[in-house]
């Protein structure tokens, strides 16, 4: 009878433990299942982020474009200037 006394009881601890792992599982679980969750909204932000920093990125070089296009815009309107000013001088001689 103690023979079975002591299977009895080597049962209900590893009973036991299984069911103490089980917990700890469930609990692991939970805690990875809010990591990920935790995880995916932080993902969003950072796509937003990258896509505001895409646009900005676009405006500084549509900006710089547009800034030589002027400079260019500027030089050739000084150069038809002084062809100008090269004929009126010549039309006053």
């Amino acid at each position: 009878m103690n023979s079975i006394t002591n299977k009895v009881e080597v049962i209900e601890n590893k009973l036991n433990q299984l069911i103490s792992n089980h917990i700890n599982l469930k609990n692991e679980k939970n805690y990875l299942i809010q990591t990920i969750e935790k995880l995916k909204e932080k993902i969003k932000l950072q796509k937003k982020e990258i896509d505001f920093l895409q646009k900005s990125n676009k405006m500084s070089t549509i900006k710089t474009h547009l800034i030589d296009e002027a400079d260019e815009s500027k030089k050739m309107i000084n150069e038809l200037i002084r062809e100008i000013d090269k004929c009126i001088a010549h039309l006053n001689d």
